[in-house]
């Protein structure tokens, strides 16, 4: 029977008779909702956990002669490696831009600290009853 048949007959008749072919799928749909739940939350780690579902997918799917999942895992274990070696480049990117905003950071204490000085000893000589220098 096909899929949307046996499906539509579940639905029906109410019964849920689900095989477990291989213990191998459940954990790569557990695998794979997790990683959708670390994508949705911008955690880089969902491409390994994606990579980890992906390749469990494609065993499973060569073991039981599924090629249109196979190849749609080979699409999937492509992404993942692609998205990871984006998500690290994009890293890469923003670490340089905060270090040079840190840089940028430390130059305008270290300026404002000077200028603070340079402040005060015009202060100094602009009291009262101070002599200008050199004289």
């Amino acid at each position: 029977m096909n899929l949307f048949a046996t499906l539509w007959q579940s639905l029906v008749t109410g019964d849920w008779n689900i095989e477990l072919r291989s213990p191998v799928e459940w954990l790569a749909t557990i695998l794979s909702i997790y990683a959708f739940y670390w994508c949705i939350k911008k955690r880089p780690g969902c491409f390994i956990i994606f990579l980890v579902a992906d390749v469990m997918w494609f065993i499973t799917a060569l073991a039981f002669h599924h090629w249109s999942l196979v190849a749609q895992q080979v699409v999937y274990l492509v992404m993942d490696g692609t998205g990871y070696a984006v998500w690290l480049s994009q890293q890469r990117v923003e670490d340089r831009g905060r270090d040079y905003l840190r840089s940028l950071e430390d130059e305008v204490m270290i300026l404002s600290a000077k200028l603070e000085v340079l402040n005060d000893q015009q202060e100094r000589r602009d009291e009262p009853g101070q002599e200008p220098p050199g004289h």
